[in-house]
């Protein structure tokens, strides 16, 4: 997530974005954030009071609210230095659709014409076969995409799957390891949180 607010009076103006950014909204306004329990909620309302951009992030596990003495002064923050990642674990009953490891028609390189690649009908003949995950330089890459360097850095990857009795299922969710960003698709429909 990125917010970037406050411009000290400066004009505005932007010269390309983050690497998978849905959009860049560069104007005068301001950014309300919002934390209710274990949900943030963030909203961008413009000069005129016209809300331009809102979005939620919901915290999984326990949380533990801390109260600032000072909150308009908040302490230097220090990076720990023996920091644990814990990675995100599945739900109690699920079924694994797709496995870590599985082969998935992909185009890297290069971008395909419109949406047209994420419909369920798109024929990939064209495209090439590898075994996730993906990536170049520094890294334990299955698929290594060595001809990236100087081209669009973003690959388009598409896999086939079928549910089982859709009717009964109450969730579908995705785990994704990623850098940067990514966009999910479904049948031609993006994938919203």
């Amino acid at each position: 997530m990125q917010i970037v607010t406050g411009n000290a009076g400066q004009t505005l103006g932007r010269s390309g974005t983050a690497p998978m950014m849905r959009r860049t909204v560069v104007e005068f306004g301001s950014v309300i954030v919002d934390v209710d329990g274990d949900t943030l909620t963030a909203k961008m309302i413009n000069s005129v009071g016209n809300t331009r951009d809102l979005f939620s992030l919901v915290k999984r596990g326990h949380v533990r609210p801390e109260r600032l003495a000072l909150p308009w002064q908040p302490p230097e923050y220090k990076k720990p230095t023996n920091e644990v990642k814990i990675a995100a674990a599945p739900p109690i009953d699920f079924k694994i659709l797709i496995p870590q490891s599985a082969s998935w028609r992909y185009l890297a390189g290069q971008h395909p014409r419109g949406l047209e690649w994420a419909r369920e009908d798109f024929n990939t003949s064209g495209w090439k076969t590898g075994t996730a995950g993906f990536g170049y330089g520094n890294g334990p890459f299955r698929t290594e995409l060595k001809d990236l360097r100087g081209k669009p850095a973003s690959i388009y990857l598409r896999k086939e799957f079928n549910v089982e009795q859709a009717d009964k299922i109450t969730e579908l969710g995705l785990m994704v390891n990623f850098l940067d960003g990514f966009v999910a698709y479904i049948n031609g429909r993006e994938v919203r949180a």
